[in-house]
């Protein structure tokens, strides 16, 4: 393995595999190794150029954050809600809702699975299979990628799916008065209902 020279932007070691590996310095001064090693050294060097124009523009998004599991992180967003519930901004009975919908819908799926590497497909398949509480279930994943997108844990929420939040529900038939004065004349005499006297005619 030979010295690693510093080149712009970093500094390129070749290894005795004979790839040649990439590091540079993040903006918080801590050296990152790059994802993956190099055939040549002209890639290692395009590799770093690229990176440091990403810190340069600060869009450089830190490998590690997203690296620890799906539970990690959602442990960390229910003692968010927890405080908030001292802070008499959220009330407890939501958040129990919040650990049961998590225990029951959301940490058998993705508990194990490292948060950055969560993917749409993902979760339109785990949608797609629940069969209770879906929109709760839905809105809190939701809601704990929308928050790990405001920490820069991960780009872009996975959750996308469309009409996830529609009404399935099957509408209630609706039933004019014309309508149930036909179902009254069609009740045996001993059903039908006397008009009481006094009682407004619903057709004037």
């Amino acid at each position: 393995m030979t010295k690693a020279p510093r080149t712009v932007g970093g500094k390129i070691r070749e290894l005795d595999s004979g790839r040649f590996q990439a590091r540079y310095m993040g903006p918080g001064g801590k050296e990152q190794t790059g994802p993956q090693t190099f055939h040549t050294r002209k890639e290692a060097q395009t590799f770093l150029h690229d990176i440091n124009a990403e810190i340069r523009k600060e869009t450089w998004r830190n490998p590690d954050l997203g690296a620890e599991t799906f539970n990690y992180w959602a442990d960390r967003y229910m003692r968010l809600q927890e405080q908030k519930v001292r802070a008499g901004k959220r009330t407890p009975r939501t958040v129990e809702g919040y650990a049961s919908l998590l225990r029951r819908h959301l940490l058998p799926t993705f508990g194990h699975l490292p948060l950055k590497e969560i993917t749409p497909t993902q979760v339109d398949r785990w949608h797609g299979k629940l069969k209770v509480s879906r929109k709760q279930a839905y809105s809190l994943l939701s809601g704990i990628m929308t928050w790990a997108v405001s920490r820069d844990l991960i780009g872009k929420s996975p959750c996308r799916v469309e009409d996830c939040f529609a009404d399935d529900s099957t509408p209630r038939p609706y039933r004019s008065v014309d309508d149930f004065d036909t179902i009254k004349m069609q009740l045996p005499a001993d059903l039908q209902v006397p008009e009481r006297p006094g009682m407004p005619d619903p057709h004037r």
